[in-house]
């Protein structure tokens, strides 16, 4: 029996298979996305120059809310090379845009903190909690994205840890943001 015959026998797979938004999300990631990772760039940095080109612009940067940004930058970045850089900057920055009453810059860093816990391999519900909480906040400023990311973060942990129902509820949801709002 192979994957695809599989996959029929589960129910859950069967009402993903059938809901509208998911024809929307596979034609996105099949046509679109995939295609686009396999061609060939030239000529990038790597992803440690482009944190210390980051860094190096935090000393002169005069308001707080774009420090905010920048660190939330450095830290998401660093989700390439570094759980630990990845949490120790979502902090700062959540500190920071917290001090200054930035709720979008908090809401990233909180999204930034869920991937660091993430990529720690931390238990699920610390993870879960940041992106909770990014998506509350982002809720409070629009951010459709930040909103449409987390969703889809949890629905992957969900995914992770074995619970379809969770996963498929999270999935669909960040394709409801996206599609309607992105």
């Amino acid at each position: 029996m192979n994957y695809f015959s599989l996959t029929f026998h589960f129910p859950v797979v069967q009402q993903l298979l059938r809901h509208p938004n998911v024809s929307s999300f596979l034609f996105f990631y099949f046509f679109l996305f995939l295609p686009l990772r396999a061609a060939p760039i030239a000529a990038q940095p790597s992803y440690q120059q482009i944190v210390d080109s980051l860094g190096q612009t935090l000393p002169s940067i005069q308001t707080p809310l774009r420090k905010v940004d920048v660190l939330n930058e450095i830290a998401y970045t660093y989700r390439r090379i570094s759980g630990d850089s990845t949490l120790k900057y979502a902090k700062l920055a959540n500190q920071l845009a917290t001090l200054h009453n930035y709720v979008g810059g908090q809401s990233i860093a909180h999204k930034n903190m869920g991937i660091g816990h993430y990529k720690l391999n931390s238990p699920k519900d610390s993870m879960v909690f940041h992106y909770k909480k990014a998506i509350r906040l982002a809720q409070e400023v629009g951010d459709y994205y930040t909103q449409a990311a987390c969703n889809n973060n949890i629905a992957v942990l969900s995914s992770h840890f074995e619970n379809p129902y969770e996963a498929i509820k999270h999935y669909l949801r960040g394709i409801e943001i996206f599609n309607q709002h992105i």
